[in-house]
This record gives C-alpha cells, structure tokens and sequence, in this order.
C-alpha cells in the first residue's frame, strides 16, 4: 500500500473542508459510519480552517498508523460515495485529479440541490401516502453545534406534540 504524502495529505483535508463548506455535500458524510465520520474530522483536522500546511502535517505526524489506516479507509469510501452521486447528476469533471474535483464542489452543491428540488416539484402533483417514519443519520462534528441540537430537540418536541394531537382525534 502506497503511504500517503504530505502534499496527498493536504489535498485530501481541503476537499474534506470544501465538502463541509455546504449544506447538500455536507449530507455525503452521513453516509459513512459516525466512527469513519470521527475518524475523518480527527485526522484530517477539518473543522480547524486556521491551522496551517505546516501545522497540519506536524499534527498528522503525531498520529498513530492505525489513525492513518482507517481515516483513509473513510475517506475512500467518502471519496466513492461523491463521485457516484457527481456522475449520477452529470457533472463534468475528472474525477481522478482531487484537486480539480475539490474546485468542483460549490458546482456540485448546487447541481444537487437543483436535482433535489426538481424531485420534490415532481412529486407534489403525485398522491403522497404518508407513513410514520423518519430515517435519521448522524452527522459527525469535532465539536457539538449546540445551537443545532437545540433545533433538533425542538422540532423533536414539535412532531411529538403532533402526534399526540392526531391520537386524541
């Protein structure tokens, strides 16, 4: 197996940050275990936006060979993952160059919301049938966003209060 170089490195933690930057390709790390999503944020730094090249790669040195083999086992499978829904909606890139894929992502956010709203028009002419389901996926952070958790437990509390409304109906 190839060892990862520094300059690898840093394009992998800048694709890594890109991808965080926006809300529809920040949904891509939900997609992977929360221990691979864990494992990305710790070894890739992505959260720190003020730490340097150098500063990075120090902090990477640091890391042991069992950080360095299962973040890159995440960020591969992350890796597949965006590519497929990037050839899926028809974006034209070369998918093999990192660094022009990572210039690519503000293109792909908006592809993807597009292709996301488009869906959601399509199926407001159609009859919904609604269920009482949800499907909830965890998105990883280094550090916990208590403002968002807040939201979460709101609109928690909000859907409950629903339902029990309905049942005494």
């Amino acid at each position: 197996m190839a060892r990862l170089t520094n300059k690898e490195y840093l394009l992998r933690r800048r694709f890594l940050q890109r991808l965080w930057d926006f809300d529809e390709t920040q949904k891509f790390y939900a997609l992977l275990t929360p221990n691979k999503q864990q494992s990305l944020h710790f070894y890739y730094v992505t959260s720190n936006y003020d730490l340097s090249d150098e500063a990075a790669i120090d902090y990477r040195s640091k890391r042991t060979k069992s950080d360095a083999f299962s973040s890159g086992k995440a960020f591969n499978g992350l890796y597949r993952i965006v590519v497929g829904a990037a050839m899926r909606i028809g974006l034209e890139c070369d998918y093999s160059d990192l660094k022009i894929f990572t210039k690519k992502i503000p293109q792909l956010n908006k592809e993807l919301r597009d292709y996301c709203l488009q869906k959601m028009r399509e199926q407001n002419g159609k009859k919904r049938t609604y269920k009482n389901e949800a499907r909830v996926l965890p998105l990883m952070r280094q550090e916990i966003n208590v403002e968002k958790l807040a939201q979460a437990l709101i609109m928690i509390a909000k859907d409950v209060a629903r339902n029990n409304m309905r049942e005494k109906d």
